[in-house]
Protein backbone atom coordinates (compact mmCIF):
# COMPACT_ATOMS: atom_id res chain seq x y z
CA UNK A 1 0.00 0.00 0.00
CA UNK A 2 1.25 3.16 1.47
CA UNK A 3 5.02 3.34 0.86
CA UNK A 4 5.04 5.84 4.10
CA UNK A 5 3.08 2.83 5.86
CA UNK A 6 0.40 5.78 7.39
CA UNK A 7 -2.89 5.41 6.95
CA UNK A 8 -5.06 8.05 8.32
CA UNK A 9 -8.59 6.60 7.17
CA UNK A 10 -10.08 3.31 7.37
CA UNK A 11 -13.99 2.32 6.96
CA UNK A 12 -15.91 -0.52 6.40
CA UNK A 13 -19.08 0.02 4.52
CA UNK A 14 -22.39 -0.48 6.45
CA UNK A 15 -24.05 -2.45 3.45
CA UNK A 16 -21.19 -5.74 2.71
CA UNK A 17 -19.10 -7.10 4.90
CA UNK A 18 -15.03 -7.00 4.56
CA UNK A 19 -16.04 -4.21 2.05
CA UNK A 20 -13.03 -1.98 3.26
CA UNK A 21 -11.23 1.59 2.53
CA UNK A 22 -8.14 3.22 3.32
CA UNK A 23 -6.74 6.65 2.43
CA UNK A 24 -3.23 7.49 3.57
CA UNK A 25 -1.04 10.75 4.11
CA UNK A 26 -0.01 10.47 0.46
CA UNK A 27 -2.89 11.09 -0.92
CA UNK A 28 -3.41 7.54 -2.39
CA UNK A 29 -6.94 5.65 -1.53
CA UNK A 30 -7.38 1.55 -1.48
CA UNK A 31 -9.77 -0.69 -1.52
CA UNK A 32 -10.17 -4.36 -0.56
CA UNK A 33 -13.21 -7.10 -1.36
CA UNK A 34 -11.81 -9.26 1.25
CA UNK A 35 -11.68 -8.08 4.50
CA UNK A 36 -7.64 -6.39 3.96
CA UNK A 37 -6.27 -9.46 2.54
CA UNK A 38 -6.07 -7.75 -0.74
CA UNK A 39 -6.14 -4.05 -2.05
CA UNK A 40 -6.70 -2.00 -5.09
CA UNK A 41 -6.09 1.39 -5.17
CA UNK A 42 -9.03 4.11 -6.58
CA UNK A 43 -6.59 7.07 -6.23
CA UNK A 44 -7.30 8.44 -10.20
CA UNK A 45 -8.54 12.11 -9.75
CA UNK A 46 -7.21 12.45 -5.69
CA UNK A 47 -4.87 15.35 -5.90
CA UNK A 48 -0.73 13.47 -4.80
CA UNK A 49 0.59 14.16 -2.00
CA UNK A 50 -1.96 15.40 0.17
CA UNK A 51 -3.57 13.74 3.73
CA UNK A 52 -6.82 12.40 3.38
CA UNK A 53 -8.86 12.80 6.28
CA UNK A 54 -11.70 10.99 6.01
CA UNK A 55 -12.79 8.06 3.50
CA UNK A 56 -16.75 7.62 4.27
CA UNK A 57 -18.61 4.99 2.68
CA UNK A 58 -22.39 5.32 1.59
CA UNK A 59 -24.78 3.62 3.60
CA UNK A 60 -27.32 3.41 0.72
CA UNK A 61 -25.21 2.62 -2.60
CA UNK A 62 -22.29 0.04 -2.69
CA UNK A 63 -20.59 2.01 -5.30
CA UNK A 64 -20.22 4.88 -3.50
CA UNK A 65 -17.96 6.71 -1.40
CA UNK A 66 -16.66 9.78 -0.27
CA UNK A 67 -13.54 11.51 0.38
CA UNK A 68 -11.64 14.48 1.86
CA UNK A 69 -8.42 15.55 2.01
CA UNK A 70 -6.20 18.26 3.64
CA UNK A 71 -3.42 20.41 2.17
CA UNK A 72 -2.65 22.03 5.75
CA UNK A 73 0.51 19.97 6.24
CA UNK A 74 1.66 20.95 2.44
CA UNK A 75 0.61 24.99 3.98
CA UNK A 76 -1.85 25.30 1.57
CA UNK A 77 -5.72 25.86 1.83
CA UNK A 78 -7.03 24.37 -0.86
CA UNK A 79 -10.75 22.31 -0.90
CA UNK A 80 -10.54 18.78 -1.58
CA UNK A 81 -14.03 16.61 -1.30
CA UNK A 82 -14.97 13.98 -3.82
CA UNK A 83 -17.62 11.64 -4.58
CA UNK A 84 -17.38 8.62 -6.38
CA UNK A 85 -20.33 6.58 -8.02
CA UNK A 86 -19.15 3.90 -9.41
CA UNK A 87 -16.13 1.69 -7.78
CA UNK A 88 -14.96 1.21 -11.95
CA UNK A 89 -14.70 4.99 -11.87
CA UNK A 90 -12.19 7.86 -10.41
CA UNK A 91 -13.51 10.49 -7.78
CA UNK A 92 -15.25 13.43 -8.91
CA UNK A 93 -15.28 16.76 -7.39
CA UNK A 94 -18.70 18.15 -6.14
CA UNK A 95 -19.50 21.33 -5.55
CA UNK A 96 -17.34 23.25 -2.91
CA UNK A 97 -17.31 26.91 -3.34
CA UNK A 98 -18.39 27.45 0.00
CA UNK A 99 -15.48 25.92 1.74
CA UNK A 100 -13.01 28.38 -0.26
CA UNK A 101 -9.97 28.49 1.97
CA UNK A 102 -10.84 26.04 3.99
CA UNK A 103 -9.52 22.77 5.28
CA UNK A 104 -11.66 19.91 4.94
CA UNK A 105 -10.91 17.47 8.31
CA UNK A 106 -14.29 15.08 8.28
CA UNK A 107 -17.60 13.99 6.08
CA UNK A 108 -20.67 12.21 6.88
CA UNK A 109 -23.40 10.28 5.36
CA UNK A 110 -26.91 10.62 7.21
CA UNK A 111 -27.72 7.25 7.71
CA UNK A 112 -31.54 7.93 7.02
CA UNK A 113 -31.22 10.39 4.29
CA UNK A 114 -28.93 9.62 1.41
CA UNK A 115 -28.98 13.86 0.19
CA UNK A 116 -28.07 14.76 3.94
CA UNK A 117 -24.15 15.21 4.07
CA UNK A 118 -22.02 16.91 6.76
CA UNK A 119 -18.92 18.06 6.71
CA UNK A 120 -16.52 19.47 9.47
CA UNK A 121 -13.31 22.30 8.13
CA UNK A 122 -10.97 23.86 9.56
CA UNK A 123 -14.14 26.57 10.36
CA UNK A 124 -16.74 25.22 11.70
CA UNK A 125 -19.55 22.85 10.24
CA UNK A 126 -21.45 22.77 6.69
CA UNK A 127 -24.32 20.41 5.25
CA UNK A 128 -25.47 19.85 2.19
CA UNK A 129 -29.30 18.64 1.58
CA UNK A 130 -29.32 17.87 -1.77
CA UNK A 131 -26.39 15.05 -1.89
CA UNK A 132 -23.25 17.69 -2.34
CA UNK A 133 -24.84 20.48 -5.21
CA UNK A 134 -25.25 22.55 -2.56
CA UNK A 135 -23.75 23.42 0.82
CA UNK A 136 -24.56 26.25 3.81
CA UNK A 137 -23.40 26.70 6.87
CA UNK A 138 -24.48 24.95 9.97
CA UNK A 139 -23.61 25.69 13.35
CA UNK A 140 -25.22 28.93 14.50
CA UNK A 141 -24.12 29.00 17.97
CA UNK A 142 -20.88 27.21 17.73
CA UNK A 143 -18.06 29.23 17.42
CA UNK A 144 -15.73 29.61 14.04
CA UNK A 145 -13.08 26.58 15.30
CA UNK A 146 -11.40 23.63 13.89
CA UNK A 147 -13.87 20.52 13.71
CA UNK A 148 -11.81 17.10 13.84
CA UNK A 149 -14.50 14.42 13.49
CA UNK A 150 -17.81 13.90 13.18
CA UNK A 151 -20.69 11.07 14.50
CA UNK A 152 -24.49 10.43 13.76
CA UNK A 153 -26.54 8.75 16.56
CA UNK A 154 -29.13 7.24 14.41
CA UNK A 155 -31.31 6.06 17.42
CA UNK A 156 -31.29 9.70 19.12
CA UNK A 157 -31.26 11.91 15.76
CA UNK A 158 -28.73 13.61 16.70
CA UNK A 159 -24.99 14.88 15.15
CA UNK A 160 -22.11 15.09 17.67
CA UNK A 161 -19.12 17.62 17.07
CA UNK A 162 -15.57 16.98 18.21
CA UNK A 163 -13.49 20.24 17.85
CA UNK A 164 -10.26 21.20 18.60
CA UNK A 165 -9.81 22.57 21.77
CA UNK A 166 -13.38 23.63 22.14
CA UNK A 167 -14.88 20.71 23.62
CA UNK A 168 -17.59 18.09 21.82
CA UNK A 169 -21.28 19.52 20.64
CA UNK A 170 -24.55 18.10 19.47
CA UNK A 171 -26.94 19.09 17.13
CA UNK A 172 -30.58 17.43 17.00
CA UNK A 173 -30.74 16.35 12.93
CA UNK A 174 -34.16 14.86 13.06
CA UNK A 175 -36.00 17.73 11.31
CA UNK A 176 -33.46 17.67 8.34
CA UNK A 177 -33.54 13.89 7.98
CA UNK A 178 -37.18 14.05 7.40
CA UNK A 179 -36.61 16.76 4.75
CA UNK A 180 -36.57 14.99 1.64
CA UNK A 181 -36.60 16.37 -2.05
CA UNK A 182 -40.57 15.08 -1.38
CA UNK A 183 -41.55 17.08 1.27
CA UNK A 184 -39.58 19.89 -0.23
CA UNK A 185 -41.90 19.86 -3.26
CA UNK A 186 -45.01 20.25 -1.12
CA UNK A 187 -46.40 23.75 -0.45
CA UNK A 188 -45.93 24.73 2.93
CA UNK A 189 -48.27 25.71 6.07
CA UNK A 190 -46.92 27.57 9.19
CA UNK A 191 -47.70 25.94 12.42
CA UNK A 192 -47.11 28.37 14.97
CA UNK A 193 -45.34 31.11 15.87
CA UNK A 194 -44.13 32.38 19.63
CA UNK A 195 -41.82 34.17 21.38
CA UNK A 196 -38.72 32.39 23.27
CA UNK A 197 -38.79 33.32 26.73
CA UNK A 198 -35.91 32.90 28.74
CA UNK A 199 -35.53 29.34 31.06
CA UNK A 200 -38.24 27.80 29.18
CA UNK A 201 -38.18 25.12 26.96
CA UNK A 202 -39.17 25.24 23.26
CA UNK A 203 -39.94 23.36 20.32
CA UNK A 204 -39.73 20.08 22.91
CA UNK A 205 -36.42 18.56 25.31
CA UNK A 206 -34.20 19.25 22.73
CA UNK A 207 -34.21 22.53 22.67
CA UNK A 208 -33.12 24.39 25.50
CA UNK A 209 -32.97 28.57 26.00
CA UNK A 210 -30.01 29.70 28.41
CA UNK A 211 -31.30 31.69 30.91
CA UNK A 212 -31.50 35.29 29.98
CA UNK A 213 -31.03 34.75 26.61
CA UNK A 214 -33.81 36.65 23.98
CA UNK A 215 -34.05 34.10 21.38
CA UNK A 216 -36.73 36.57 19.19
CA UNK A 217 -39.71 35.09 17.18
CA UNK A 218 -39.43 31.11 16.52
CA UNK A 219 -41.47 30.39 13.46
CA UNK A 220 -42.24 26.57 12.59
CA UNK A 221 -43.12 25.30 8.77
CA UNK A 222 -44.92 22.55 8.35
CA UNK A 223 -44.58 19.78 5.51
CA UNK A 224 -46.13 16.91 6.56
CA UNK A 225 -44.20 14.64 8.95
CA UNK A 226 -41.32 17.29 8.51
CA UNK A 227 -40.76 20.67 10.67
CA UNK A 228 -38.59 23.08 9.70
CA UNK A 229 -37.17 25.65 12.21
CA UNK A 230 -36.59 29.70 11.58
CA UNK A 231 -35.20 32.26 13.92
CA UNK A 232 -36.10 36.11 13.59
CA UNK A 233 -33.81 38.53 15.03
CA UNK A 234 -35.14 39.45 18.59
CA UNK A 235 -36.89 43.22 18.19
Amino acid sequence: MCPYGTVTSLSESPLRFGLLYAGTDDGRAWMSHDGGYAWNEISKGLPAERWITRIEPSHFDEGTVYVTLSGLRNDESAVYLFKSMDLRRHLDGTSKEIFQGKNLNVIREDPANKNLLFVGSDFGVYASLDGGKHWQGFAHDMPNIPVHDLAIQAKAHDLVVGTHGRSAWVAPIEALEKFTAEVAAEPFTCSSRRKSRPGTLEEGPAHLVAPGRNQGTVLLVQRRQAWCRRTEPAE
